[in-house]
């Protein structure tokens, strides 16, 4: 008995699947004020934010921004409570970001920052007054209004102001 010979020449030849819509990524954003400062990191210097990233399939967003802070910054902290929702538009890096903003707490106040994050996004990080931030592009844009200071509860902001 002769073995027939497959072919790959089909007329039933399987098109690849559409590319999906893209979607806004779900991100993480600590909060963190140590002697009435803010912690930002940036990759470059010429834009800061406050640290934190994506949430991975399946991660709770606490366990992922805890996760975030000691992967970019070297830093142990505890989420201390939720504080509000931003979207964030960087056309210009194809970024839609839904900002999900938590408060920090250091479990150890005397740590110092380490740069350590694998992916090489964060290249500088600092603790900033308000008086800092008004010469810097920063994002959101509404933290050189100093409103971290009180620590409290912030109404969302969902109108697409902060397009970078």
């Amino acid at each position: 008995m002769k073995a027939m010979a497959a072919t790959s020449q089909s007329s039933d030849a399987i098109a690849p699947a559409p590319l999906a819509p893209r979607r806004p990524e779900a991100t993480v954003r600590a909060l963190v004020v140590h002697d009435s400062r803010l912690l930002l990191v940036s990759n470059d210097g010429g834009f800061w934010y406050t640290p934190g990233g994506r949430i991975e399939h399946g991660e709770d967003a606490q366990i992922a921004l805890v996760r975030e802070l000691a992967e970019e910054v070297g830093l142990e902290a505890r989420v201390a409570g939720f504080c509000h929702v931003e979207q964030f538009f960087k056309p210009s890096r194809d970024l839609h970001h839904i900002n999900l903003y938590f408060w920090m707490d250091l479990t150890n106040p005397a740590q110092a920052l380490r740069l350590e994050d694998p992916d090489r996004q964060v290249s500088m990080a600092r603790f900033f007054s308000v008086e800092d931030l008004q010469g810097l592009e920063v994002n959101p844009r509404s933290l050189k209004d100093g409103w971290w200071r009180a620590r409290t509860v912030r109404p969302s902001a969902w109108a697409p102001t902060d397009r970078a």
